[in-house]
């Protein structure tokens, strides 16, 4: 997907098409992804589980409510780290840094480094 931009400065007005970055993340940065998902989705669930423990009568429903949030928590945990390395891509050049981010569509991006 290419966008147009152009150019502010009078001298050089033509039209730049932006090229998708050629740079994928940090392999790391897979890591820190899951870290972040875990993070969101196991506090909520842990305690819940504990108040099912502790809560005998409300057990069903909390266990239920553990479950909703942690089946799609995991997929999510699961499938985003892995989705996110093959999507986003950067680079960076003399004249601007160029992005690309998205779940369904990418939207690449480019900045003047003024």
């Amino acid at each position: 997907m290419a966008a147009t931009m152009t150019h502010d400065d009078p001298a050089t007005s033509a039209d730049l098409v932006l090229r998708p970055p050629r740079r994928p993340s940090d392999p790391r940065a897979t890591r820190w992804w899951l870290t972040q998902a875990l993070v969101t989705v196991l506090p909520p669930v842990l305690v819940l589980v504990l108040l099912a423990w502790l809560i005998p009568p409300a057990r069903p429903w909390l266990l239920l409510s553990a479950a909703i949030i942690g089946v799609p928590g995991t997929a999510y945990a699961i499938v985003m780290p892995p989705w996110r390395y093959r999507v986003h891509r950067w680079e960076s050049t003399e004249n601007a840094v160029f992005t690309r981010a998205g779940w369904v569509r990418c939207v690449s991006s480019g900045g003047s480094r003024r």
